[in-house]
Parts: structure tokens; C-alpha cells; sequence
């Protein structure tokens, strides 16, 4: 399938589709379809085999059952036994679950973080190749205690070598996220969470927007298969332009994760990798493979906390723009 950059005649909207509409996360999360996968293949035509005629009489036959097919059947009353359940993932191993430990302590003390952000996204040939990135700044706090907030803007972006100043917005003021486009005056606001819930944007796996600051141990036990590498730089190539990645990466610890199979993170992410920092646990950096095939990146550098981050309510205003285009969901 074509991307937007392939489209000469494209609509502003479709342009604003290639772009990343979800900021994919510390954790490289995009909003994205998932194409079916494989195709049916044409098969020469032939002439049918003759049905025959069942005999009413006979018993049913049992169903055909192909070589590798799991066949749950439901409990019956007087079975004695409950419905089969999807098995969670192993438990982690020693330094996997230390890690864990640390990480959900993290975000305590933690008022506000700002940083540099780069996106990078790869396209995989069957949606047109290429690579995509996007710089800008990322920040978050947390305004009170269970209110979290994020604000990332992103004001440039290349394609394929090529750059160009392109401004997108996302916004999260711990009820309404809005999407805006200073440059076509456009946006998007959308109720995440209301007084009857909704779901965290910043919980990896549930949101558009998840940021791995203070992620709870059981909740990622629960959704994910996890793994701690001894060698933090396993899985970072060894190429001259990785020198200052594996520079950066050297102090740090690597999480691991690999959806439960069946679970809502599995539609979208084969695996995930984060990088946090030694010392105050921090991500600094990440790599998702997805579903269909894109693989992405988020780099966090020149990371400023608390005071130092200097944040202010403005940076987390959701409200639409006077004179701009767009169109606001409240949550159902």
C-alpha cells in the first residue's frame, strides 16, 4: 500500500496519516492498521467432486481435525471443570524481576521530565520502504497525584535524508488528548478519561502515548513475557553510525518485552525493547517490532527533571485553537 509520500495528489488528511499520529511512545507505539496475514491464492479451477447424499440414519460424524488445530471444547454441566483460560506468562527470573522493582519505583520524586525526542520509523517494502523521523521535545509531569500529563512536539521531520521543518502536536492534559498541525491550523481532540474511567494513554499496551515512567511490576508481569539481557547492548547493531548509541546505551539495563499471546499488545507489537539508565531508572531509549512488519525507535536525550525541566500549565493546555479546524470526541 502506498504511503502519503508516494501520493502526489494527497489530501492534507492523507499527508497527516504518514506522520505519527500516535507519538508511538517512549515505547515506539503507532496508531496503525494491521493488514491481514497472508492472502488466499487463486487455484486453477477443476470439476467438483460429487457430494454424497448423507445417510439421516448414520450417527454425526466427528469434526475434522487438522494437524496443529487446538480444539478447546466448552464445559459441560456435570463436567466437574472450568472453561479453559489463556495461560499467563512465565514468571521472570531473578535479575528481570529486580529490574521490575526498580522501574516501578522510578517515577516517586518524579514531579516533571523534559527531554529531547527522536521517532524513527521503518517502513517495511510492502507499505512503500523508507525511513521517517521526527526531533522535537517531549515533556511530562504529574500534575496531581494519579493525574499525569504529557506534551510532545515535534518540529521537524526527514524523509529519506530529505528535511523539513513540520510541526505536529500531541497533547495529554490527563483527560483530553489533542492532536494539532500548527502548519494546516487543524487539529483533533479526543476524552481519553472521564468520571466513569477510560483507559491511561501513558500504560504501555493500552494507549496511544505510553511513557514506561513508573509502570506497575504485576500489570507487566501479567501482559507481557519478560526478560532482562545481562549485556545491555544485546540487539544493538555493532556499525560505525551505532557508536554513540552503544556509547549512551553502555550504563544502562534493557527490559524486554513479548506480548501474551492473545493479548490486546499482541495486535499490534511482535516485541519491545527499553533501554533505562542506571542511577534514577529513566528510559532513554527504544525499539518495538511490529505486526506488520515497521520497526521504530525513541531516543530520549538531554533529559531535565523536576525544577530543572521548568514546566509550566501552558505547555499542557488541550483546548482548541480559535479559528482552527478540527473536531472534538467526548468519551461515550
Amino acid at each position: 500500500m502506498p504511503n502519503a509520500r508516494q501520493m502526489p495528489n494527497a489530501t492534507p488528511n492523507a499527508r497527516r496519516l504518514a506522520r505519527p499520529l500516535a507519538f508511538i511512545c517512549a515505547a515506539g507505539v503507532t496508531i496503525a492498521g494491521i493488514w491481514p496475514g497472508a492472502m488466499a491464492m487463486a487455484q486453477p479451477a477443476s470439476t467438483p467432486t460429487p457430494v454424497p447424499t448423507p445417510d439421516p440414519s448414520a450417527p454425526p460424524a466427528p469434526p475434522q481435525i487438522l494437524p496443529g488445530t487446538i480444539v478447546v471444547k466448552p464445559a459441560q454441566p456435570g463436567d466437574g471443570v472450568a472453561p479453559a483460560v489463556q495461560v499467563p506468562p512465565a514468571k521472570p527470573d531473578e535479575r528481570t524481576e529486580k529490574l521490575l522493582t526498580d522501574l516501578e519505583a522510578a517515577d516517586k520524586g518524579l514531579s516533571g521530565l523534559s527531554s529531547t525526542v527522536q521517532y524513527v520509523k521503518r517502513f517495511p517494502d510492502i507499505q512503500g520502504g523508507g525511513t521517517h523521523v521526527w526531533r522535537g521535545r517531549v515533556n511530562y509531569r504529574e500534575a496531581a497525584k494519579g493525574k499525569r500529563q504529557f506534551a510532545v512536539m515535534f518540529d521537524t521531520m526527514i524523509v529519506d535524508d530529505k528535511k523539513r521543518d513540520d510541526k505536529q502536536e500531541y497533547v495529554f492534559d490527563g483527560r483530553w488528548l489533542i492532536t494539532r498541525n500548527p502548519v494546516e491550523k487543524q487539529f483533533n481532540r479526543i476524552e481519553l478519561i472521564n468520571e466513569a474511567g477510560g483507559k491511561d494513554p501513558l500504560k504501555i499496551g493500552e494507549g496511544p502515548v505510553p511513557l514506561p515512567v513508573g509502570q506497575r511490576k504485576d500489570d507487566m508481569i501479567a501482559r507481557f513475557s519478560l526478560t532482562s539481557p545481562e549485556d545491555p547492548l544485546d540487539g544493538i547493531g555493532t556499525g560505525k553510525e551505532l557508536e554513540s548509541l552503544r556509547a549512551l546505551l553502555k550504563n544502562t539495563r534493557q527490559l524486554r518485552l513479548k506480548p501474551a499471546p492473545g493479548g490486546p499488545e499482541a495486535r499490534n507489537f511482535r516485541e519491545i525493547s527499553l533501554w533505562y539508565r542506571n542511577g534514577d531508572n529513566l528510559p532513554v531509549f527504544a525499539q518495538t517490532s511490529n505486526t506488520d512488519d515497521s520497526k521504530a525507535e525513541v531516543l530520549l536525550v538531554d533529559i531535565k527533571t523536576n525544577a530543572a525541566a521548568a514546566l509550566n500549565d501552558a505547555m499542557f493546555d488541550t483546548m482548541a485553537p480559535a479559528g482552527w479546524q478540527g473536531e472534538e470526541r467526548p468519551r461515550r
